[in-house]
């Protein structure tokens, strides 16, 4: 190594791949080197504990990321705009660090990603799946184009937080936890389950335990126990059965299923995996798909949506044109 450790700040340790992964008990961590480093500069003591307390805050997608990736991701986070020089799309693709803040990290990162009202926002972009670990113990898998927000200082007398998008939780057993959606609420007391909340879209599925789901314009709740799903449809709830799986919901291992599902939301979803914009008539749109893609290979992901539909895919740099291949309906 002949990078001059002296010479770094907090954010800089922060940000190299060596440091990241002996802060992350990596197997493949240079352990020696920086155990025999902070033995020879005890005066950088504190800088070393602010950027761990930084590293271990972030836990990525639960595969294998390149040093190259980690890097491109901190390059995200450094060069963020500001919400008042943000384009409307560009707002809402940011990609927000979750802090465990600590009273030795500097006062910016805190400034940048902590909101007014003093709650935390947690915030994926495209094609970003992030693993974010809550005050209690409790874990939050954040699909892309997802967030969460909650207020830290409070948490252990109210476990509660908003959430926009798809996210999947692993709740410790302890006081009531709360989920709270546009549409309706989760209550559970130590569970595992997955959420989906997206532009009207409102659907929970139970891994662990039990869940308890009221929608915000209907007065009695549903529970649901492992491998029980629902869905708000034309303003009720439809239950389905969704099976067992331990692992949890397949979209975080990089598949994404759908079971007779509008087309729509199978595109909306490549969309936000692949960072595409797909342009289709509204009759494919409307039709449904049975199926599933891998996040992969984009290619193939189109492949896999496009052969059974009878449909044709064209891209042109980051547009993809669907069309039929035929003129029978499906």
């Amino acid at each position: 190594m002949n990078h001059n450790y002296r010479e770094y700040t907090m954010e800089e340790l922060a940000q190299d791949s060596s440091f990241i992964r002996w802060a992350k008990q990596h197997p493949l961590a240079d352990h020696r080197f920086w155990e025999k480093w902070i033995r020879d500069n005890p005066d950088k003591a504190a800088v070393v504990e602010a950027a761990k307390s930084l590293v271990r805050a972030i836990d990525f997608a639960p595969k294998t990321i390149s040093d190259d990736r980690v890097d491109a991701l901190w390059e995200k986070i450094q060069t963020g705009q500001h919400p008042e020089s943000a384009t409307p799309k560009q707002s809402r693709l940011r990609l927000l660090l979750p802090l465990a803040v600590a009273a030795s990290m500097a006062v910016l990162l805190i400034a940048r990603f902590l909101l007014t009202d003093d709650t935390l926002s947690i915030q994926t972009t495209i094609g970003e799946s992030l693993v974010y670990t809550l005050p209690d113990g409790s874990t939050v898998t954040l699909n892309a184009l997802s967030s969460v927000r909650f207020d830290p200082d409070g948490w252990s007398e109210n476990r509660s937080l908003e959430l926009q998008g798809e996210a999947y939780f692993e709740v410790r057993k302890g006081s009531s936890f709360e989920v709270l959606t546009p549409d309706g609420t989760i209550t559970v007391l130590g569970t595992a389950f997955n959420v989906f909340a997206r532009e009207g879209a409102f659907k929970v599925v139970c891994f662990e335990g039990k869940v308890r789901v009221a929608a915000n314009n209907q007065s009695e709740a549903v529970v649901l126990e492992p491998g029980m799903g629902v869905q708000l449809t034309g303003g009720t709830f439809a239950s389905f059965s969704a099976g067992k799986d331990p692992k949890g919901p397949a979209w975080q291992r990089g598949l994404f299923e759908f079971d007779n599902e509008r087309l729509s939301v199978v595109f909306d979803e490549l969309q936000r995996q692949f960072d595409v914009l797909i342009q289709a008539d509204s009759s494919t749109l409307d039709s449904y798909y049975t199926g599933f893609f891998e996040k992969d290979n984009l290619e193939l992901a189109l492949q896999a949506i496009c052969w059974p539909k009878q449909l044709n895919y064209s891209i042109n740099d980051r547009i993809i044109k669907i069309e039929r291949t035929t003129t029978n309906p499906q």
